[in-house]
């Protein structure tokens, strides 16, 4: 019956009569025809249109729909209207729009708004993502891409795919606050790839972010991960517990993303030949291993070279000898376990304050 219905749309039509007749809802009235004579005969829009046009008297079983005027919908409004409307939607919905057609997509990765915190925690098999107070959990799919998945305990849990969600914050350009991507476990070197490919599927893979924080990633991603950043708009970057070796303390000096940063933190060990390469930073908050005597003054001299510095932190993992220390910069060193050095800067009018005990460096510029 399903075959001679699609085959004689006077007899489909007829059908439709009949239900309209017997359920004047028009729901209810599809389910019955669905039931009755097959799902595949009719799509629910095109029923509700005969359904409707029958409700409203108009009864001819031969009428030709392309004589109908155009109707209006809601993406036939201009586009700042549009605009207007997603601007008003939250996070969910917004996304939940922008499923409706392929004009909702565009617009919705157009609009720019602003983030706060994003947060992504990658574990063993699954990866949290934490957009201001929405949250949404993936885990690997079958085929190696992520797929959705809740819990019931999170108030607001959004329903957003993840190249979806990237394709938002990138495609629109919307500043973001603070970007953590964290992680606390060895397997996720594992993930870190399919997450990576993920975040950059089918969008320009530049995420417009002040400050990034990448806890405990294996450093062989974190070269890929600060690429998804955008460079000058990225301003400060800090490195936790990331394993860092000199290949890619070499690799990361030389991206764009670094040479423009005005701050930079990390929680791992820098030698005094890859400390110059910090030289275009306002704050730094860093390690070395030690400072001798000897190296006191050449880190004094690469310090009086920072143009654009106003603060800095230096923490040592062994312990100076403050009065060694002090007689290598020419001053006497009082036993107050704390040494005070000012020192000018040539050609200029600042000068370089260190603020030294057993295991720190605090760094500022005054002027004279």
């Amino acid at each position: 019956m399903s075959e001679i219905l699609k085959n004689n749309p006077t007899a489909l039509r007829a059908c439709i009569y009949y239900e309209f007749l017997r359920e004047k809802n028009v729901e209810e009235a599809y389910k019955n025809f669905c039931k009755t004579v097959g799902v595949d005969v009719i799509d629910y829009v095109d029923f509700e249109y005969w359904f409707y046009r029958f409700y409203h008297g108009n009864l001819d079983l031969d009428h030709e729909r392309s004589a109908d005027p155009k109707s209006l919908i809601l993406t036939d409004l201009p586009m700042e209207l549009l605009n207007e409307i997603v601007g008003k939607l939250d996070i969910q919905d917004r996304f939940n729009v922008r499923n409706v057609s392929r004009k909702f997509e565009k617009v919705v990765d157009k609009f720019k708004s602003k983030y706060d915190d994003i947060t992504i925690y990658i574990g063993d098999e699954e990866v949290h993502f934490h957009l201001d107070d929405y949250y949404a959990n993936y885990e690997k799919g079958e085929n190696d891409w992520f797929v959705q998945f809740f819990f019931e305990c999170v108030a607001f849990h959004s329903n957003i795919s993840l190249s979806a969600l990237s394709a938002v914050l990138t495609n629109s350009k919307s500043p973001i606050e603070c970007f953590c991507i964290s992680t606390g476990l060895p397997e996720t070197i594992d993930i870190m790839p399919k997450l990576i490919n993920t975040l950059s599927k089918d969008v320009s893979p530049l995420f417009y972010a002040k400050r990034v924080e990448l806890d405990s990633l294996h450093k062989d991603f974190i070269i890929p991960i600060l690429s998804l950043f955008k460079s000058g708009v990225l301003e400060h970057l800090q490195l936790n517990d990331v394993g860092i070796d000199d290949d890619t303390i070499n690799q990361l000096v030389e991206m764009d993303q670094f040479k423009q940063l005005k701050s930079f933190n990390m929680s791992e060990p820098l030698s005094l030949s890859q400390f110059k390469r910090l030289s275009h930073l306002s704050t730094f908050e860093v390690r070395m291993d030690h400072v001798s005597t000897e190296e006191i003054i050449i880190l004094r001299d690469i310090l009086s070279q920072f143009v654009n510095l106003r603060s800095g932190h230096i923490s040592l993992c062994s312990f100076m000898k403050l009065s060694e220390i002090g007689t290598s910069l020419g001053i006497d060193y009082d036993n107050s376990a704390l040494i005070t050095y000012r020192h000018r800067i040539l050609n200029s009018d600042k000068s370089l304050i260190l603020n030294i005990d057993r295991c720190r460096v605090e760094v500022s510029i005054e002027n004279n």
